[in-house]
């Protein structure tokens, strides 16, 4: 790794001339005897060294687990450009849409133990009423909310009005209410579709997870980000993560760029059950762990394997949470 700082623009001559040089260097090493892991290891550092190159990628860490276990991992570049910060497998990365499968699993706990009924109208636990207003008698449910069929229709894009530094300043009631209720101030009908619920087509929803997470609070009777710490995090042995910046160390967060390698700063959204959750990669690896072997880590279920069946199907489709179409 190297720990110089980072160039904001890298010369395209340079780049042709490092990536031989990186190639023979890995041939000569891969001479030794080694393991097909540490072979395939090797592959991918060299891979991911020669994309940081060629990408405005300032740092990054990454695992692949196989049975059970953690068989690769790495970190390379910078968590932080202006302090030189190296990135390591301890570093603190918001893990955007990722943070839907931790939603995802707290909402199957809730189904799995007789607290959530997945295909009933939400609006049965809510103390607000969220309805479409072209469909306002067709029940909304958790199930069509999971598999981003809710006809919901928010865009991507809409998480940038609410950027902001540090925690978010909306509390999820506080923020629900005046997103899905007809006369709040942040509610447009146009983030409804055309189709009816159960009905409309697949939309990746931002707002949904956003509304699961709710529905976790309103169920459980504890704040979204206690409840998973307590019932998910807890059990994977992952102390370090967390949903605000106020629960994680801060100072071995890596700093979010955009493309042209701007600091961001740290940021947030009011969304954040749907992109705010924050690990490093050495605990993030135990979730992953948990999700390849049917929602088991070390001896802890996180739910039973007929419920995880659901969440993560044979075919890969129609799971909860997973970006993926019919």
């Amino acid at each position: 790794m190297i720990n110089a700082p980072f160039p904001e623009r890298l010369d395209k001559a340079l780049i042709r001339k490092l990536i031989p040089t990186v190639s023979i260097l890995i041939m000569v090493v891969m001479m030794k005897a080694q393991t097909p892991n540490e072979i395939i290891g090797q592959q991918l550092d060299s891979l991911i060294a020669i994309e940081m190159l060629q990408q405005p990628i300032p740092g990054l860490s990454a695992c692949i687990v196989k049975n059970g276990k953690v068989v690769w991992k790495t970190a390379q570049g910078l968590a932080n450009i202006n302090l030189n910060e190296p990135a390591t497998t301890q570093t603190e990365f918001t893990l955007a849409s990722i943070s839907k499968l931790f939603t995802a699993t707290a909402c199957a706990q809730l189904w799995e133990n007789g607290l959530l009924d997945i295909d009933a109208d939400i609006n049965n636990y809510l103390p607000i009423s969220v309805v479409n207003p072209n469909y306002p008698n067709i029940p909304i449910t958790a199930r069509q909310l999971l598999l981003h069929k809710s006809s919901l229709k928010d865009f991507e894009s809409d998480l940038e009005l609410w950027d902001a530094p540090g925690d978010p300043i909306y509390t999820l009631p506080s923020f629900c209410a005046q997103y899905f209720v007809a006369g709040g101030s942040l509610y447009k009908a146009s983030n409804w579709a055309s189709t009816a619920p159960g009905n409309s087509g697949y939309w990746y929803s931002n707002a949904g997870f956003t509304l699961l997470g709710y529905l976790v609070e309103s169920i459980s009777g504890m704040p979204f980000n206690v409840y998973v710490k307590a019932n998910i995090l807890q059990p994977l042995n992952m102390p370090a993560a967390g949903w605000y910046y106020s629960e994680v160390d801060s100072a071995g967060m890596a700093m979010p760029y955009d493309n042209t390698l701007q600091p961001y700063g740290f940021y947030s959204v009011p969304e954040y059950p749907s992109a705010m959750l924050k690990s490093n990669v050495d605990e993030l690896a135990n979730f992953l762990i948990a999700y390849t072997l049917g929602g088991q880590y070390n001896g802890v279920q996180l739910v039973a394997p007929a419920t995880f069946q659901t969440i993560v199907p044979s075919t890969m489709t129609n799971g909860f949470g997973w970006w993926g179409k019919d």
